[in-house]
């Protein structure tokens, strides 16, 4: 599946090549790490609903972390 839009929407180095993707140490000093990708997760909740209602499944099920 092509999300290729969330590169277009979202300023992170998850998204863009010319960010680079900073080590734990550099994470920890910011407020907001530049691996944030705002609304990510809720897009591919979003995703695999749809995907799972096409197909008839009665669950999705995710994990996800604060940090």
């Amino acid at each position: 599946m092509d999300v290729s839009l969330l590169n277009e929407l979202a300023i992170s180095s998850l998204t863009r090549d010319n960010i680079p993707v900073p080590d734990f140490k550099q994470s920890e000093q910011s407020d907001i790490p530049s691996t944030f990708v705002p609304g990510r997760n809720i897009l591919f909740l979003t995703l695999a609903a749809i995907y799972a209602y096409q197909i008839g499944a009665e669950s999705v099920i995710t994990g996800v972390c604060e940090n």
